[in-house]
């Protein structure tokens, strides 16, 4: 394999990130800018979020300074946002199926979180219609039962 080809390959996956994060970072950034004349405002997003960085630091970093002018103070929001959609291997639809957000103000469970919780079991379809949150919860109340059962 050469480097050209290297190159070439690198390009073609950066493009197609691009075309999957575009229709949503358009809808976010219609919402917090409450306009849909957006396009310079999403054109300039996207290719922050696919540039080439020292770091994932620095790439932020870099989103931050650039977007912060025109986001105030929804910036780390989308930015946040905007990464963890990247990270995720899902569509935008089945992503707002699945994620669920929570207020800065509620209270934080400081029990670990056990993998099991959240991974699906080889008996659960792969994607499950089970938030994470109510599996968690299934699984607490498995292992308090399981403890207040083997305590008795």
């Amino acid at each position: 394999m050469t480097v050209g080809h290297i190159g070439n390959l690198f390009e073609k996956t950066k493009q197609a990130l691009q075309r999957r994060l575009a229709p949503f970072v358009r809808r976010d950034l219609e919402a917090i800018l409450e306009d849909t004349d957006i396009d310079l405002v999403q054109q300039l997003a996207v290719s922050l979020l696919t540039a080439e960085a020292e770091s994932e630091q620095t790439l932020l970093s870099q989103c931050f300074e650039h977007l912060r002018g025109f986001l105030f103070e929804y910036t780390d929001t989308f930015i946040r946002e905007m990464k963890m959609f990247a990270l995720s291997s899902l569509d935008r639809e089945a992503y707002d199926r699945f994620v669920k957000y929570i207020s800065v103000d509620a209270p934080v469970d400081a029990t670990p979180l056990p993998l099991s919780a959240l991974v699906p079991r080889a008996d659960q379809p792969h994607f499950s219609t089970q938030k994470p949150a109510e599996r968690l919860a299934q699984h607490r109340g498995n292992a308090s039962a399981a403890s207040s059962s083997s305590s008795s």
